[in-house]
């Protein structure tokens, strides 16, 4: 249909949510939903948004079964939301582990005994209420820890990786190797090519918190101290791998960051950090939380932004102890304790900058946060409602 331009900038510029209640007042309002044209167009202007949701789930594969809640930031409007539906069943058949611009991966639960889903992966859009299954990658070892996935929308894909997302698979050889063989899913076609290999160095990585930025995917390493000091992978790093070349290159995390990294408590992530299209480093020590911001990719070299205690701040309890923590938007600071999530700014005046709470949560004392987009974005061709 030939589209007003008028209208179309004004239903673009809307969450996906409400568009969808308007599939059901008029057939013109139909038409605008399921025109590809409109639907690329409303992802990438929610994409330029920042997102006003996410999911938070143990961080667990075997006691994150049936957990899994949706919140939405404080102020933002009902119309962000997901159905319920949507939450009960990725909560019920997987395991979140990805989110990208309205779409999240998941992992389905080995012990779910529904036939629904053939495959051990599926794409939804928890707006549309819409799944599609995706074929695990061939030679996959069928437990949940062996499937290391990144996924990431909006990606001007290279010849031969045709597609408007990128999910990638990582596996480890059967022999120890410093490198890891990738595959990269085509939608169109249904399966899984070879896509070249990670350097990882000596150390293992941590996939889930991988960052797509400047045609780069980044992953931190783990950082306990089992090299000898005299090896270069003695202290942990970024590894920065460019897909198009298949070229890996080593990122020091910040001297001041690789303090205490032998306590217990001591936790590490990487997550973009949009102000200036780079990655920030988070980490979480003895209840006290410091953020660094890679300025020079070339150089490797980071400033710290942040530094705060637990206790020293405005929360809701006593003793707090921090559960799991995420950068979203590229600029806020969500972490969680064991019964409430919190947020921070870490780009406005400082003088301003204050801890608020965003609600209370039910999902345990280890918890992984995914921000969420209200977008339009189809799973694909064979796409299926959720019952």
């Amino acid at each position: 249909m030939a589209f007003d331009g008028e209208i179309l900038e004004i239903f673009s510029c809307l969450p996906a949510k409400p568009l969808m209640k308007f599939t059901s007042v008029c057939k013109t309002c139909n038409d605008y939903v399921s025109n590809p044209f409109f639907i690329e167009k409303q992802s990438r202007k929610m994409q330029s948004n920042s997102d006003s949701s996410f999911f938070i789930q143990p961080n667990s594969c075997k006691r994150s079964e049936g957990k899994l809640e949706y919140h939405v930031f404080p102020g933002e409007a009902n119309s962000t939301g997901v159905p319920n539906e949507s939450v009960e069943f990725v909560k019920n058949n997987g395991r979140v582990l990805a989110s990208s611009n309205g779409l999240i991966v998941c992992r389905k639960h080995n012990s779910s005994s529904k036939a629904m889903m053939e495959d051990q992966l599926f794409i939804c859009n928890p707006v549309t209420r819409s799944y599609l299954g995706i074929p695990t990658p061939e030679g996959t070892i069928s437990t949940d820890q062996d499937l290391l996935i990144f996924f990431h929308c909006n990606i001007d894909m290279y010849d031969q990786f045709p597609g408007d997302y990128l999910l990638m698979s990582m596996e480890v050889g059967k022999d120890w190797s410093n490198t890891l063989s990738c595959k990269v899913y085509i939608p169109q076609k249904k399966t899984w090519i070879e896509a070249g290999h990670i350097d990882c160095g000596g150390r293992n990585l941590q996939f889930e918190d991988g960052v797509y930025q400047n045609d780069t995917v980044y992953f931190l390493s783990d950082w306990s101290l089992y090299f000898s000091k005299n090896s270069r992978f003695h202290w942990p790093y970024v590894v920065a791998f460019d897909p198009k070349e298949c070229k890996s290159r080593f990122i020091k995390v910040p001297k001041d960051a690789r303090r205490g990294l032998d306590d217990q408590s001591c936790k590490m992530s990487i997550f973009p950090w949009k102000k200036d299209k780079s990655i920030c480093l988070v980490k979480l020590l003895k209840g006290v939380l410091m953020v660094w911001v890679l300025r020079d990719f070339k150089l490797g070299s980071w400033s710290r932004i942040l530094k705060i205690r637990a206790r020293a701040v405005s929360m809701d309890e006593p003793n707090p102890s921090i559960a799991g923590f995420a950068v979203l938007n590229g600029k806020t600071l969500v972490f969680a304790t064991a019964e409430t999530l919190y947020q921070y700014d870490l780009t406005g005046d400082r003088r301003s900058r204050r801890v608020r709470v965003i609600c209370r949560h039910q999902c345990g004392k280890n918890v992984l946060i995914s921000s969420y987009s209200s977008t339009l974005r189809p799973c694909g061709d064979g796409a299926r409602v959720v019952a």
